[in-house]
Formats: C-alpha cells, structure tokens, sequence
C-alpha cells in the first residue's frame, strides 16, 4: 500500500504572535483534513510566529491517486493562504 507524504513550510509575514499564527494555521489544516480525509500536523516552527511547518500523511491502494491527491493538496493551500505563502513543499510517495 503506497503512501504519500507532503512537507509544506509556510511563511506569515503579518503574524505578529502565536496566537496569529494559529489563527491562520487552524483553519487550513481543518479544511485540508475535511476536503481531502488525510492526516494534517504541525511537525515544526512551533515557536516561531511567521514559520509553520505543516506534514500530510495520504494513504491509498494507488500511488497515482496519491500522487494526485497531494498536487491538489498543496494547490489548495497555496489558494487559501491570504496572509502568508508557501515557500517550500517536498513530497515522496513510499511503496512496498
């Protein structure tokens, strides 16, 4: 069973405290959880109120569908980001 990874580090240049950066991390994540059913965590930046690093987990029988699930993963979170921008993604898709 294939499973994809996708690493996105995310720039807030308008956070001013953690608190702002939740408050356009949450969201995101939230949303990304429901659209696509994956698993969404922030894995690093934890104190540093302008870096979020996000990891989303995807699991399926195909590693094509993987693949295209992962392209609009991220397409979707660089649309929805109003405050701030993706300045890095990585993915890799594991297979047996």
């Amino acid at each position: 069973m294939p499973i994809g990874i996708l690493k996105l580090t995310i720039y807030l240049p308008g956070a001013h405290s953690l608190k702002d950066k939740r408050r356009h991390i949450k969201p995101l994540v939230n949303q990304l959880r429901s659209k696509f059913n994956l698993s969404v965590a922030e894995i690093g930046g934890l104190d540093h109120w302008q870096t979020s690093y996000l990891l989303i987990a995807a699991a399926s029988n195909d590693a094509v569908h993987i693949e295209q699930t992962l392209t609009a993963v991220a397409q979707m979170a660089e649309s929805t980001m109003r405050d701030g921008y993706i300045t890095q993604q990585d993915w890799e898709i594991i297979t047996e």
